[in-house]
């Protein structure tokens, strides 16, 4: 309590000098924005650490660039422009680097110390988990607990699984549907590769064999993109 009548007796005092002074409040509000901007463009130009990454001055300066292009959809040649402008790492926004080295893309996702964007919090539905998690305590543990299962050996013993549920059934499933109907079928591909890649998630992490693809169960389709 004594902080906050400490404040606004500060605060009372300093408006009363802004009076004496035939200062407009306007003016001092708007004197004060003009000194922050210049300092906040200053610093992202010459001081931020990320002043020496490559990039347009638009990019370093404010965030609009990037939801511009996010909004009318040229995400796609915005990148591919700034890539081959300003090479494999640039600056896509203020706070926002792009890398597209191979190498230093492993050497980022190999290691637990680079914490992920705030944005992945909003893929937490019910808990953190090792791929929205920005804990690096928990990608730490569950890359001790997960990593055994991707090394060499055990990713060969999943490829027959994985060409059973997924191209196999797919060209099974296609067999199938030309057969029926005569020689030509109609395929929907963002349908069926949906349902194989389900089929594929639930024999590797299930241990199940659901045969989405080949009953075609369009529900799944239909929860999975509630959540998308």
């Amino acid at each position: 309590m004594f902080i906050v009548n400490l404040v606004q007796s500060w605060l009372t005092q300093f408006t009363a000098l802004i009076d004496s002074l035939g200062i407009a409040r306007t003016t001092l509000v708007a004197s004060a924005l003009s000194i922050y901007l210049a300092g906040l463009v200053v610093y992202r130009l010459f001081l931020s650490p990320l002043s020496r990454v490559p990039g347009t001055t638009l990019s370093k300066l404010t965030v609009a660039k990037l939801r511009f292009d996010a909004l009318t959809g040229r995400m796609g040649q915005a990148s591919h422009a700034d890539y081959y402008q300003h090479g494999d790492i640039y600056t896509l926004a203020p706070n926002i680097v792009v890398v597209s080295d191979p190498a230093d893309c492993r050497a980022i996702l190999s290691s637990h110390r680079f914490a992920k964007s705030p944005m992945y919090e909003a893929f937490a539905l019910i808990e953190e988990t090792m791929f929205t998690t920005r804990s690096p305590d928990l990608v730490h543990m569950r890359r001790r607990q997960v990593g055994p299962a991707f090394t060499h050996a055990r990713l060969a013993k999943m490829e027959t699984v994985i060409l059973d549920c997924g191209v196999r059934e797919i060209r099974r499933k296609w067999d199938a549907l030309v057969g029926q109907a005569g020689g030509e079928a109609e395929i929907n591909y963002a349908r069926h590769f949906s349902l194989a890649t389900f089929d594929i998630i639930g024999a590797l992490g299930y241990g199940q064999r659901f045969d989405a693809l080949r009953n075609d169960r369009a529900q799944i389709i239909s929860w999975v993109d509630q959540y998308n």
